[in-house]
């Protein structure tokens, strides 16, 4: 059932973009393929997808890798996914939009010369700055402050950074590395595990639907 149900997918909706909900977000993207092999203890599977919005996060890319993918039809049908890692591309705004919904205690936003402006929630100072990530760790360089109108930039021989721990995000999910690529951002997250139950009629439907429409 779950080759069947991979291929069909792939097959329908390969090249198309699609909407789906998962755990409450609204996922739309465009399906670049859905790839599915068989290994020692079953399936991994992979999914490659374009121009993707998560609940208003967008990405230009976006991989899902699973190094175990099984169905369970014990009372509904579950698609149980294990070991996932997700790899992506964004522009720089979104992922700090989204990266300044965990931290409470400062504001995030792009600057000039692509670093990024940190403010305090309390306090008028600004720090600019280039940050990765690394094992769900934030590592920050300080390239200047900003303080009522004046900047001052740090020597160029002048290295000043900080670390600190990212809070835990939904759904077990951790920021494995994320860095700084011209104007955008690398990202690779980590995940133990996923399960998503969903209606196995109502899905055969929908490749039905859209393997016609390719025909018509």
């Amino acid at each position: 059932m779950l080759v069947e149900l991979a291929e069909g997918l792939a097959r329908a909706f390969r090249g198309r973009r699609v909407g789906v909900e998962v755990r409450g977000w609204r996922v739309e993207a465009e399906v670049d393929s859905i790839w599915l092999e068989r290994n020692e203890s079953g399936y991994r599977g992979r999914i490659e997808l374009r121009s993707v919005d998560c609940d208003g996060f967008q990405a230009e890319a976006l991989s899902v890798l699973a190094d175990d993918v099984a169905l369970t039809t014990q009372s509904t049908v579950a698609l149980i996914m294990s070991g996932i890692e997700i790899r992506g591309r964004s522009a720089l705004e979104p992922f700090l939009a989204r990266l300044d919904q965990e931290l409470s205690e400062w504001n995030l936003c792009v600057a000039e010369n692509d670093l990024i402006q940190a403010a305090p929630s309390r306090g008028s100072g600004r720090l600019l700055l280039r940050a990765e990530v690394r094992d769900s760790e934030l590592e920050a360089e300080l390239r200047a402050v900003r303080f009522r109108g004046v900047t001052l930039r740090c020597p160029y021989w002048l290295r000043l950074t900080r670390k600190r721990r990212l809070p835990p995000f939904p759904e077990g999910v951790s920021v494995a590395e994320a860095r700084q690529r011209e104007t955008g951002i690398e990202f690779r997250l980590s995940m133990p595990s996923f399960s998503q139950a969903f209606d196995l009629d109502r899905v055969r439907q929908a490749i039905f639907s859209a393997g016609s429409d390719r025909s018509a």
